[in-house]
């Protein structure tokens, strides 16, 4: 599924700007869609710069079993968490898998 590789890239996108800005940087993920965050002056402030934007999921795909799913990439670019995401489209099924130290994996 092109947009589950889509995705993907999106972790390592947010793991780079955390090192770079020597901030955390979170992804969240909703069943329709995901956006990220930066942590400023003691609260989370959305970004909306290229690839760290919010993104709505295609129409007919949707991340199935989450309602709101939170991943912080701390100043050293580690996750505090794994995270595997299901896309369902049309039939079809995806995994990403994200792991502490920031790998990403599709599979299906």
């Amino acid at each position: 599924m092109d947009e589950a590789t889509r995705f993907a890239a999106r972790p390592r996108a947010a793991h780079d700007a955390a090192i770079i800005a020597a901030r955390p940087v979170s992804l969240w993920v909703t069943p329709t869609g995901y956006g990220f965050d930066e942590w400023r002056e003691g609260r989370w402030t959305p970004l909306a710069d290229g690839a760290l934007k919010v993104e709505r999921w295609s129409p007919g795909t949707g991340a199935s079993g989450l309602t709101r799913e939170r991943v912080l990439f701390d100043t050293t670019g580690l996750a505090d968490r794994p995270l595997t995401l299901t896309l369902l489209r049309e039939g079809s099924r995806a995994e990403v898998s994200i792991t502490a130290d920031r790998s990403v994996r599709v599979t299906g």
